[in-house]
């Protein structure tokens, strides 16, 4: 897992290397910005924000609410909070992975694996809305932003069509006041769909229900964050 981490001083990334479930109280195992040291931070904390944009666990176990690689974990004290880094052996493998990442502005929609990168990044688009929708010569751009203090844009380009519109999510329609409670997206007839719905997973589903969505041949999404408020 790779996430962007925003803090008071900008972003920067860093390889996940184990993450602890508590629900709003959950934490990540990451490099500080400096990559001089490994730290734990809250996905949403005072101090900094956590999005996962890569959502890849290969080599990953998990040990009650706690997961990540393997070799991270015996590090791990039964304490969370307190761990026990060897730096001449995690400490360097640490680096050695964090070396390859590559920044990337755009992420194409594949497959499943994909998917599920862009949902860790969205937060399946929970209470997000639709800022705005524009064409740019052949190619039609979505853009949502959300409660999470990011924004996700979309690039659609082949076939592309869409129900969606500027606001959607946030203004009310005929007494009727559309919130993006969650969404999905799935693959069909060569095109790859987005729809607001987690439960709908056929292009007739959408049709029965009426939902919003959106569709292309080819689908890319960039993750926009912007400063965290400073004090």
């Amino acid at each position: 897992m790779i996430a962007k981490i925003r803090t008071k001083n900008g972003l920067y990334n860093s390889i996940v290397f184990a993450i602890y479930n508590k629900v709003w109280s959950s934490e990540v195992l990451v490099f500080n910005e400096n990559y001089t040291s490994l730290q734990f931070v809250k996905i949403w904390g005072p101090e900094t924000d956590v999005f996962i944009y890569n959502a890849e666990k290969d080599g990953w176990i998990k040990r009650g609410k706690i997961e990540g690689y393997d070799w991270a974990l015996e590090n791990i004290t039964k304490k969370f909070f307190k761990t026990k880094i060897n730096e001449t052996a995690v400490f360097d493998k640490c680096k050695a992975l964090q070396g390859a990442v590559k920044d990337c502005e755009w992420f194409d929609i594949k497959n499943e694996a994909d998917v599920k990168s862009l949902m860790y990044a969205s937060f399946n688009f929970h209470d997000s809305y639709i800022k705005d929708i524009y064409t740019d010569g052949t190619k039609q751009y979505i853009h949502f932003d959300t409660t999470w203090g990011s924004e996700i844009l979309f690039e659609l380009d082949g076939d592309a069509e869409t129900n969606l519109f500027k606001d959607y999510g946030r203004i009310a329609i005929d007494n009727d006041f559309p919130i993006i409670f969650d969404s999905t997206v799935f693959f069909a007839n060569d095109l790859i769909y987005w729809a607001e719905d987690s439960s709908i997973e056929t292009i007739s589903q959408i049709r029965q229900v009426k939902a919003h969505y959106f569709c292309a041949r080819n689908v890319k999404w960039k993750l926009i964050i912007g400063e965290k408020n400073k004090p």
